[in-house]
C-alpha cells in the first residue's frame, strides 16, 4: 500500500489524473508509459515557458490583451503539470499587466494568488516578488502602512536568501514610501543603503537610480548644491552607458534645480535637451515631465498661453499613464496660472482638484502647497479670514513634514526656507484683521525652528510647542525688559513691542514711504558702522587710530562711510516705536528677522546724535521660543574656563594676533586659570576641554563660509601643528556635535555672528554654540580691530566679576572703548545673543 500510495503521490505531483496509469507496478509497460508521460509533461513545460516569455514580450510592447491570453494559456499548462513555481510566476506577470493599466483591484487579486502559490511551492524568490508587487499596489493607492508591511516582508526574504540586488531594490521602494510622505531622514537612510549595495555589485543602472533619488531628496528640501552634485554624477554614468531614458530624466531634474535657483537660462536649456531626448526615444512619462517644467518656465516669465499649452499636454500624458501624483502637481500649476491672471474661480477649481488628489495619495508636500495657494487666492481678494484658515492648514501639514525631516541643521533650515512665505502670509492676514497678538504668536513660531527643535528635548518627535501670547507677556514681566520683534513681510516691516508691563503694541512701517530701502539698508548699516575712516567728522578722528595689519581676519572694508546710514536705520527700525521704549538705562531684547540679524543696533543714531547704546543695554535672540528654552538651561560645566588666544601656527597661513594673546592671558589670570596660546592651543587639547569647561573664550581668527559653500567652511582657527588628523579648524559640525555645558561662550574673533541669512536667522558660529547648549554667546558682526577688542574684552570681564549681567557688562565695556575710539567699528560689532541677564558664576 505504501508503494501504491507513493505512485499516486508522484502522479498527482506531476499533474496527471489518478487513473492515467492503470498497469501494475513493476511491469515493462508501466515503465514505458511513465516515460511517455514525462515526455508529454516536458513538452507542456517547454510550451508553458514559451508562452510565458511571449506574454512578457507582448506586455513590454503594450499588447496587453494578447499578453493576458498568453499568460492564461501558460498558467493552464503549469497547472496541468503541477508546476506551482511556474504558476506563481505567471500570476505575478498577470498582476503586472493589470497594474500597468491601473486596474489595481485585479492586479492585487492576482498578486495575492501568486503569494499563496509561491509560498506553497517553497519559492522564496517568487514569494518576495509577489510581496513587493502587493506593496507597490498599496503604495499607488496611498495606503503606505500596508505597503511598508509587504515591502518589509519581501526585504527579509531577500536578505535571508542573500539576494543583494533584490535587497537594494526593496530598500529603494521603502525609501520611496518615506519620500512620498516627506519623511526625509528615513528616505536618505534607505536610499544610501541601496546605493552602497549597487556600487558593491558594480550595478551601474542601480547606481544611476539612487544617485538620482538622493538628488531628488536634496532638491525637495532646497539643498540645491547637493542635489546637482548627485544628478551630475548620475548623468555622467548614463552618458557612459548611452542610456537615453536616464539622460532625459536627469536633464529634467537638473533643469528643475537651476529653475529653483533662479538660473533660468540654464533651466530652459536643460528642459529642451530633455524634451528632445524623451520624444526621440518615446519616453512618454519623462516627456510629460519636460512639458510640465517648460510650462512652469513660461509661467514664471508671464507667457501664459505657452505655459497652459505645455501644462495641458503634460496633464494628458499623466492621465494616460494614470500617474495620480504627477496629475495633482500639474493641476496645482494650472491653478496657479489662472491665479496669476486673476481668474479666481478657475484657479480655485484646479486647486481643489489638486487638493483632492494630494490627500488621496498622501502627498503631503503638494497638499501643503495647494492649501497655501488657496490662502493666497483668498488673500488677494481681501478675504483675510478665509486666507488665514488655509494658511494655518498649510502650516499644520508642513509641520508634520518638518518633524519627519532629516535631523541635520542644514536640512531643516533648507526645508523651512521653502515654506517661510506661508508663515509670513499668515502673519500678514492676521495683521490685516487687527489680530496683532495672534500675528506675534506666528511670527515667533516661524523663527529659528531648527534651533528650537535641537534645544527643546520635548521636540524630538514633534514640533516644539510655540510660546503663546500670555507666555510672551510673562517673559517681559519676569525680565523687566522690553521685547522688540521684527518681521520683514514683502515690502513692509512689522514691529511688535511688549513692554515690561506686558502691554503689546504693533506698528507697520513702509520703508519705501520713508525712503529707506529695506533690503539694501542692512548692508549699508554694516558698512557705515564698520568703516575704518570717518570723513564726515562725526567721529573724532584725532581720537581714532587705525592699523589695518592689526585687524583680526585681515584687512577690512575701506568703504568711506559715516553716520548717515546709521541715522537712516534708526529712522526705520527705532523711530516708529520710540515712544514705546522705556526710560534710559533699561534693557531691550531684540528679535530680528532675516537680514536684520546682521544690524549693529547699538550703533544706530537718533535725531540728537545719540547711539542706542547710550540709553540701553541690548541683547539679541533668534526667537522668543529660543530664549524661553535657554533661560531654563542650567549649565553643568564645572571645569576651569577654556581660554584660547592667538593659536600659532594657524591654518591657511592666517596672520598672528599678538593682542589676542595678551587678551587671553589677562582674562585667564582674572578668572584664575591658564590660557592656551601659541602652539599649546591645539585642536586636540581644545576638544578635550571643550565639553566640560565652565566658560569658553576664543580670541582668534574666525572664518565664515559664503552661502554657496559647505557648512564646515565656517570655523574658528586653532593651532595647526600638522600631526594626526588635526587641521587646526574648529568647524560648525564639530561644535554642533559636541554637547557643551558652559554658561558663557565669548567668540572674540571676526564675523562670529555672520553667515548665511535665512528665516532661521544668521547661520554662523554663534548659533552653533547656542545649539550645543550654551545659553549666552558674545559674538561679532564684522572684522574687529585687535587692540580695541583686547581693551573691550578686559573691561567686559572686569565688569562681570563685579556682578554685572552679561548685557550690562558688555554695554559698559563698549562705552569705555567708545570714549577712546568713538568710531562704531571699534566697539559696536559685539552683541549678546541669548540670555543677557545672567551673571558670571566661577567654578
Amino acid at each position: 500500500m505504501r508503494i501504491l500510495g507513493g505512485a499516486i503521490a508522484l502522479v498527482l505531483l506531476m499533474g496527471l489524473p489518478v487513473g492515467a496509469i492503470s498497469v501494475e507496478p513493476g511491469t515493462t509497460q508501466q515503465s514505458s508509459s511513465i516515460a511517455q508521460a514525462l515526455d508529454r509533461q516536458e513538452e507542456k513545460k517547454q510550451r508553458a515557458d514559451s508562452l510565458l516569455q511571449e506574454g512578457i514580450q507582448q506586455q513590454q510592447s503594450d499588447q496587453f490583451e494578447e499578453a493576458l491570453q498568453s499568460f492564461q494559456a501558460a498558467r493552464e499548462l503549469f497547472q496541468e503539470i503541477g508546476d506551482r513555481a511556474g504558476e506563481g510566476t505567471v500570476l505575478n506577470e498577470i498582476g503586472r499587466v493589470h497594474r500597468v493599466q491601473s486596474q489595481y483591484a485585479q492586479a492585487l487579486d492576482y498578486y495575492q494568488q501568486a503569494l499563496v502559490v509561491n509560498r506553497a511551492a517553497g519559492e522564496p524568490g517568487e514569494e518576495s516578488i509577489a510581496l513587493n508587487n502587493i506593496g507597490a499596489i498599496y503604495k499607488n493607492r496611498g495606503q503606505y502602512a500596508q505597503a511598508f508591511d509587504y515591502y518589509q516582508q519581501a526585504l527579509a526574504i531577500r536578505r535571508k536568501t542573500g539576494d543583494r540586488a533584490g535587497e537594494a531594490n526593496l530598500l529603494g521602494n521603502i525609501g520611496a514610501i518615506y519620500h512620498q510622505q516627506s519623511q526625509y531622514a528615513q528616505t536618505l537612510d534607505y536610499y544610501q543603503q541601496a546605493l552602497a549595495i549597487y556600487r558593491e555589485l558594480n550595478n551601474r543602472v542601480g547606481e544611476i537610480i539612487f544617485l538620482n533619488n538622493i538628488g531628488g531628496l536634496y532638491s525637495s528640501q532646497g539643498q540645491y548644491v547637493q542635489a546637482l552634485d548627485y544628478y551630475w554624477q548620475a548623468l555622467e554614468i548614463a552618458g557612459e552607458r548611452n542610456d537615453a531614458s536616464w539622460q532625459g530624466l536627469l536633464l529634467n531634474n537638473i533643469g528643475s534645480v537651476y529653475h529653483d535657483q533662479g538660473k533660468y537660462g540654464h533651466a530652459f536649456y536643460n528642459y529642451h535637451r530633455a524634451l528632445a531626448v524623451n520624444r526621440e526615444f518615446g519616453y512618454r512619462i519623462w516627456e510629460g515631465t519636460s512639458l510640465s517644467l517648460i510650462g512652469s518656465f513660461y509661467l514664471d516669465n508671464g507667457e501664459y498661453a505657452q505655459a497652459l499649452d505645455n501644462y495641458q499636454q503634460a496633464l494628458e500624458i499623466a492621465r494616460e499613464r494614470v500617474d495620480r501624483v504627477r496629475e495633482g502637481s500639474i493641476l496645482l500649476n494650472i491653478g496657479y496660472l489662472h491665479s496669476r491672471q486673476e481668474q479666481h474661480n478657475q484657479a480655485l477649481s484646479y486647486y481643489q482638484q489638486a487638493l483632492k488628489i494630494s490627500r488621496e495619495m498622501g502627498a503631503r508636500a503638494t497638499e501643503s502647497t495647494v492649501l497655501s495657494n488657496i490662502g493666497y487666492l483668498h488673500s488677494g481678494q481681501g478675504k483675510y479670514g478665509q486666507a488665514a484658515a488655509y494658511f494655518r492648514q498649510s502650516i499644520s501639514v508642513f509641520e508634520t513634514i518638518e518633524k519627519d525631516s532629516v535631523a541635520t541643521d542644514q536640512s531643516r533650515v533648507a526645508l523651512f526656507e521653502k515654506r517661510a512665505h506661508t508663515y509670513n502670509s499668515l502673519i500678514s492676514s492676521l495683521a490685516n484683521q487687527s489680530k496683532t497678538a495672534a500675528a506675534l504668536d506666528i511670527a515667533d513660531r516661524s523663527r529659528a525652528r531648527s534651533l528650537a527643535q535641537f534645544l527643546n528635548p520635548s521636540a524630538e518627535n514633534k514640533p516644539p510647542t510655540p510660546l503663546n501670547i500670555e507666555q510672551i507677556k510673562q517673559m517681559a514681566r519676569d525680565k523687566n525688559a522690553t521685547l522688540i520683534t521684527y518681521s520683514i513681510i514683502e515690502k513692509e516691516l512689522y514691529i511688535w513691542v511688549v513692554d515690561s508691563n506686558a502691554l503689546v503694541t504693533f506698528r507697520k512701517v513702509s520703508p519705501e514711504a520713508t525712503s529707506v530701502p529695506l533690503r539694501a539698508i542692512t548692508s549699508q548699516i554694516r558698512r557705515s558702522a564698520s568703516a575704518p575712516f570717518d570723513v564726515s567728522g562725526f567721529f573724532s578722528q584725532n581720537r581714532f587710530r587705525l592699523d589695518l595689519q592689526s585687524l583680526r581676519g585681515g584687512e577690512g572694508s575701506l568703504w568711506r562711510g559715516g553716520p548717515k546710514d546709521l541715522k537712516r536705520a534708526y529712522k526705520l527700525l527705532i523711530k516708529p516705536i520710540e515712544n514705546l521704549l522705556p526710560t534710559q538705562g533699561s534693557r531691550l531684547i531684540i528679535v530680528p528677522h532675516r537680514e536684520l540679524g546682521t544690524v549693529p543696533f547699538a550703533a544706530l543714531i537718533d535725531d540728537r546724535d545719540r547711539f542706542l547704546l547710550d540709553r540701553y543695554a541690548l541683547s539679541i535672540t533668534p526667537s522668543l521660543q529660543t530664549l524661553h528654552t535657554v533661560q531654563q538651561t542650567q549649565p553643568t560645566g564645572t571645569a576651569a574656563p577654556l581660554i584660547v588666544g592667538n593659536p600659532t601656527p594657524m591654518p591657511d597661513q592666517l596672520s598672528d594676533l599678538p593682542d589676542s594673546e595678551t587678551e587671553a592671558i589677562a582674562i585667564a589670570q582674572a578668572l584664575g586659570t591658564t590660557a592656551l596660546t601659541g602652539k599649546n592651543a591645539t585642536e586636540t587639547t581644545v576638544k578635550q576641554r571643550l565639553q566640560n569647561a565652565s566658560i569658553l573664550h576664543f580670541a582668534t581668527h574666525g572664518v565664515v563660509a559664503n552661502s554657496d559653500r559647505q557648512i564646515d567652511d565656517t570655523w574658528l582657527a586653532l593651532a595647526d601643528i600638522g600631526t594626526g588628523e588635526e587641521d587646526g579648524k574648529l568647524t560648525l559640525t564639530e561644535i554642533f556635535n559636541t554637547p557643551l555645558n558652559a554658561q558663557l561662550a565669548v567668540l572674540s574673533a571676526c564675523n562670529t555672528n555672520s553667515g548665511e541669512v535665512t528665516g532661521e536667522g544668521v547661520l554662523g558660529l554663534a548659533r552653533a554654540f547656542l545649539k550645543s547648549g550654551v545659553p549666552t554667546v558674545i559674538a561679532t558682526l564684522w572684522k574687529v580691530p585687535d587692540t580695541e577688542t583686547h581693551i573691550l574684552m578686559e573691561a567686559f570681564y572686569r565688569e562681570l566679576l563685579t556682578g554685572k549681567t552679561y548685557a550690562e557688562a558688555l554695554r559698559i565695556a563698549q562705552l569705555e572703548v567708545r570714549a577712546q575710539s568713538p568710531n562704531p567699528r571699534n566697539w559696536a560689532a559685539f552683541v549678546v545673543i541669548g540670555e543677557g541677564d545672567r551673571t558670571l558664576e566661577l567654578p
